[in-house]
């Protein structure tokens, strides 16, 4: 029976794609293989196919709250079968650090945040007011404390991409590349927060500039949520210029757009799941951020780009993005 561990992840997509790199870093440190216990399953089981570090992927529903005990105790129990030699809890949560207490793995690692966690944790990661002052709001910090633990252990974070490529393209994938011009451009402009997304129409204007200075192909790649705000996008296209190709309308599925993101040249986007997913495919990337205090660069292959303080996305200037593009492959 293979080594196994075991993680515990909160938030979105993008929240715990952050600590993919980190994940994979454990594994080499301690051999074996992680399970993950997460949110969004389908999602994340099927970019964990090309994670050769990853064994399997888990909803963590039954461990989300102690007052639902059967659930809880059902779940601890599994755990329990499992045999796992360490548990990372990337959330102060106090609910999953009882679940790994309970389900008996023998070292049990996690932020330290309250009374009980000296003794439900076996070993802790710092998160102390500098840190989290120094790396910002929501997951951040918790990703920070992480990176710190390896740090200590002599330890990259960052390593070779947590998304590897597939062993061999799809013949779908490269019947459709083959007739493209390169290079390849993935975008995304859309978010679930409105203060995150790209206005349509600069959008167009700027990413048609791009596509005319390079005389490449430009690809959407976005959630089934962005659609009306694709076809607004694509409405405001300019005629004459190459038109894009939108991933959600040629129903293209994500092992298709993984495969896209490691055979593209630049990611160009917003804050965003799909931004992440870039960033873990080591696919170069330049990110829009509606303010400073949002810049993630977790694994060195990022620019981040922003408004004036209380300024929208689309105040940034067309030069700018053109530029930053431009500058990753320098």
């Amino acid at each position: 029976m293979p080594t196994l561990h075991a993680a515990f992840l909160a938030g979105g997509i993008g929240d715990q794609l952050m600590h993919f790199s980190q994940m994979q870093a454990f594994t080499k440190l301690y051999g074996g293989k992680m399970d993950i216990f997460c949110q969004h399953v389908r999602v994340m089981q099927k970019i964990g196919q090309e994670c050769h570090w990853l064994n399997e992927v888990y909803d963590i529903s039954r461990f989300k709250k102690l007052g639902r005990m059967r659930q809880f105790m059902a779940g601890t129990k599994s755990l329990s079968k499992s045999n796992y030699q360490h548990s990372i809890v990337f959330h102060p949560s106090a609910s999953f650090k009882a679940a790994a207490f309970l389900g008996g793995i023998p070292v049990r690692i996690g932020l330290r945040k309250q009374f009980l966690d000296r003794f439900v944790l076996t070993e802790t990661a710092q998160d102390n007011t500098l840190t989290a002052s120094h790396h910002g709001w929501g997951h951040r910090p918790f990703g920070a404390a992480f990176d710190k633990y390896l740090a200590d252990r002599n330890i990259d974070p960052v390593g070779t991409a947590p998304i590897a490529p597939p062993a061999t393209p799809s013949t779908e994938f490269k019947a459709l590349i083959s007739q493209l011009p390169r290079p390849f451009i993935v975008a995304n402009l859309f978010s679930a927060d409105p203060a995150r997304r790209w206005p349509t129409d600069h959008a167009a204007s700027c990413l048609a500039k791009l596509v005319e200075e390079h005389k490449g192909t430009l690809f959407l790649s976005s959630g089934d949520d962005a659609r009306e705000w694709n076809d607004q996008f694509l409405d405001a296209w300019p005629a004459g210029t190459r038109a894009p190709i939108d991933l959600l309308r040629e129903r293209k599925d994500l092992k298709f757009e993984l495969e896209l993101y490691h055979q593209a040249n630049c990611y160009i986007g917003v804050n965003s799941f799909t931004a992440n997913l870039a960033m873990n495919c080591d696919l170069p990337s330049v990110i829009l951020y509606n303010k400073k205090a949002d810049f993630l660069n977790y694994r060195g292959n990022s620019v981040g780009l922003f408004p004036k303080t209380g300024a929208e996305i689309a105040s940034i200037e067309p030069a700018a993005i053109s530029d930053a593009v431009a500058g990753l492959s320098s």
